[in-house]
């Protein structure tokens, strides 16, 4: 299977299992991702961007830090968060994040739910979706119109760094 079609895929399944959203970002040099999906609403992502979240959220620090799977509220400092507290307003409660370490590069992916924590299942599933994007990416993939189309009618926003 070619690299952006297991992209695509993975992308497909993962906006199946996270109904709120999620942003996952591959080989993160300095928290600049050669690959960044996300689906989490647009007015969430504008707010996250303009209040430059990304320095205080707890998921990017516990990624940064780690390599596994964890549950958002598993993280101490995501229960005083003024992320998680953004987050809530748009019915983003219950998260995991993903961290893979691969040399000086890092991946995360960070998924969410409104209803409920993620079964270990569900997390175990997320992961290998992350870890198989994470190989496929691993070298420059080129997504064609088609696959482009594909995406923004999941409401996936694909950023890549140049």
């Amino acid at each position: 299977m070619k690299p952006e079609d297991v992209v695509l895929e993975a992308l497909n399944r993962l906006v199946e299992l996270s109904p709120t959203g999620f942003a996952i970002g591959f080989h993160m040099g300095f928290l600049t991702p050669r690959y960044m999906f996300e689906s989490y609403p647009e007015e969430f992502r504008r707010i996250y961007g303009r209040e430059g979240l990304i320095v205080q959220d707890p998921i990017v620090h516990w990624a940064m830090q780690n390599s596994g799977v964890t549950r958002w509220s598993a993280i101490p400092t995501w229960k005083v968060s003024i992320v998680r507290d953004r987050a809530r307003d748009f019915g983003i409660n219950f998260g995991q994040a993903h961290s893979i370490h691969d040399g000086d590069l890092v991946s995360i992916g960070s998924c969410s739910r409104g209803d409920r924590e993620y079964t270990r299942p569900e997390m175990d599933e997320v992961g290998d979706l992350v870890h198989q994007m994470h190989a496929a990416t691993h070298k420059k993939v080129t997504f064609g119109t088609d696959i482009s189309l594909k995406l923004r009618e999941m409401s996936v926003v694909v950023t890549e760094a140049v």
